[in-house]
C-alpha cells in the first residue's frame, strides 16, 4: 500500500530514478497513484540517492505550461506539504 516504488540490484537505475521522479511530482504528487516512498535495496541505495537527487534538482516548480511540479490545489493540501517538509528537515533532510 501508500504507492510504493521497488528498485532492485539489477534496475536501470538512471530510469528507475527518472520514473521515481516524475511518479512523485507528476501533478504536484496529487494524484492518487504518486509514487510516496522508494524501497531500495542496499546493493544501489547509494549509487540510486545520487541519481535521483541529479533529476529531482533539475525539476522546475511554478506555475504555467513550463514547469516540471506545480503549485500545491488548495490552501490545506499546502498546510499538509509544509508540514512534512518541516519534519523531514527536523529530521536531518
Amino acid at each position: 500500500g501508500k504507492d510504493p516504488a521497488i528498485v532492485l540490484e539489477d534496475a536501470d537505475l538512471d530510469r528507475a530514478a527518472a520514473g521515481i521522479a516524475f511518479g512523485a511530482f507528476f501533478n504536484a504528487g496529487q494524484t492518487c497513484i504518486s509514487v510516496e516512498r522508494a524501497y531500495v535495496v542496499d546493493g544501489v541505495y547509494d549509487a540510486f540517492i545520487e541519481r535521483l537527487t541529479e533529476v529531482v534538482e533539475t525539476l522546475r516548480a511554478g506555475s504555467g505550461d513550463d514547469v516540471d511540479v506545480g503549485p500545491m490545489t488548495t490552501d490545506p493540501q499546502l498546510e499538509i506539504v509544509e508540514g512534512q517538509l518541516a519534519d523531514a528537515i527536523d529530521r536531518g533532510a
